[in-house]
């Protein structure tokens, strides 16, 4: 017995009693499969993802402790001095000395660590050598020395200093490329402000505008 044929919709035969094959659903996981074959979505792109979240949250963190234990063994410092020329005020007569001994100190032996929060300020925007380690504990006992005889020195300047002495010192031994040597100065910013004043909020207000205004490597690169 022969099929019976009618014409079709489009000029072609549609057979009478032709097998249809049934129509399964697609399951969701060959979908997916589907998908990922095809590049929609990449779970290689979401493991770098996540190496590049965890190796920045170990980063932070670490400038985190760096600008902590500074700030904190500074503020007890502090306080000691402050108490001891509270308790012996004839030590202000000898201020001009102690002054007189951070100057040949910086002048003779500071090199860059002069330039202060300028050098690095100057290293996020423009990068071209390394901040100074001497940088931290100079400006921790000047300023503890200056206290300690009557002087005025502010807290902020030598958070910033020791801060970013100390963490541009961990990017030098991690081997950091110049961009994210920057990324980690600007936290050293914010974290050694927000350490000494006990404001974190603030100093992540504050020093987010100190991104960098061009890429790093455009002018120079960072001297090793």
């Amino acid at each position: 017995m022969r099929a019976v044929t009618r014409p079709g919709r489009f000029g072609g035969d549609d057979s009478v009693g032709r097998y249809a094959p049934p129509v399964t659903e697609q399951r969701p996981q060959g979908r997916l499969r589907e998908v990922l074959s095809d590049g929609g979505i990449e779970l290689r792109g979401y493991g770098r993802l996540v190496v590049q979240l965890l190796r920045w949250i170990i980063l932070g963190s670490l400038v985190g402790v760096l600008a902590g234990l500074s700030s904190a063994a500074f503020l007890v410092s502090l306080e000691w001095a402050t108490d001891t020329f509270d308790s012996t005020p004839w030590l202000l007569y000898l201020l001009p000395l102690a002054g007189l001994v951070i100057g040949l100190a910086y002048h003779y032996g500071g090199g860059r660590s002069v330039e202060g929060n300028n050098l690095i300020i100057d290293q996020i925007h423009e990068p071209t050598e390394w901040v100074p380690r001497r940088m931290a504990p100079m400006v921790f006992v000047g300023t503890v020395v200056t206290h300690l005889f009557g002087g005025s020195a502010g807290r902020e300047g030598t958070a910033i200093q020791m801060s970013g002495s100390l963490t541009d010192g961990l990017s030098r031994v991690l081997g950091l490329s110049p961009q994210h040597r920057r990324l980690l100065l600007i936290a050293a910013l914010g974290g050694g402000f927000g350490a000494v004043f006990g404001v974190p909020l603030a100093a992540l207000c504050s020093r987010s505008r100190s991104r960098p205004s061009d890429d790093c490597g455009t002018r120079r690169s960072c001297r090793r």
